[in-house]
């Protein structure tokens, strides 16, 4: 059912104020074709005196907006997909979603606005995320069918060079001692990757020791006991 949505946007001058306005329509109806889109300056705006006395400009858009394109995509994604867009309308408005499945994964991506709210503190609130996908995941087609992986502006491939390089580190240290190095805590998806890393690297191995979420990797000789 089409449905028709006006908005209003300010800028420095008419031409940021128009762009502006288009720009929220687009945002808000990915899908929608620009040429139907109708932008009319209703303030031009003004420049006061060394600043003083400015107002802006104020332009609105209108626009009949139409259903969305049909999607082909599984019951899973779809769902995963409704998840994804609740939490990007409640935290993060500006943020793009994109998910894509393979045999293996369904992949959820973040991009654009505020991806810092989505990624928290060392990555907390994406690993968050993560686990909740996963749960929907397990509930639709059951336990280790397949998996979420969730992603915000390339965080997860940053994360894993800065684990990756630590990791290293750490185990070249082991081999000049021959003492363990206890890593800092971190989340399971971390101590995940760092385990993965060192797999098979010669003259050290793993261990996961202590209690969540003060849980750590331990690199150790791979003779120790």
């Amino acid at each position: 059912m089409t449905e028709e949505l006006h908005v209003e946007a300010e800028g420095a001058d008419a031409e940021e104020a128009r762009a502006r306005a288009l720009a929220e329509i687009k945002r808000q109806v990915p899908w929608i074709d620009a040429e139907s889109i109708s932008v009319q300056v209703v303030e031009e705006g003004e420049r006061g005196l060394l600043g003083i006395g400015t107002r802006p400009a104020r332009a609105v858009a209108f626009a009949q907006v139409p259903d969305p394109p049909a999607r082909d995509e599984s019951e899973l994604v779809s769902s995963l997909r409704a998840y994804a867009e609740s939490i990007v309308r409640a935290i993060a408005p500006d943020t793009q979603v994109e998910l894509s499945e393979d045999d293996e994964t369904v992949n959820i991506s973040f991009s654009g606005g505020d991806l810092g709210v989505l990624i928290g503190r060392r990555g907390q609130t994406v690993d968050a995320i993560e686990q909740i996908a996963n749960a929907i995941v397990h509930r639709q087609i059951g336990v280790g069918g397949k998996r979420a992986s969730v992603d915000a502006g390339g965080y997860r491939e940053r994360q894993k060079a800065a684990l990756s390089y630590a990791a290293l580190q750490a185990a070249k240290r082991v081999i000049a001692s021959g003492e363990p190095q206890a890593l800092e805590p971190m989340s399971a998806y971390e101590r995940r990757l760092v385990h993965e890393r060192l797999k098979g690297y010669a003259g050290v191995a793993t261990a996961s020791e202590g209690n969540d979420p003060s849980r750590y990797v331990v690199v150790l000789p791979a003779d120790a006991d």
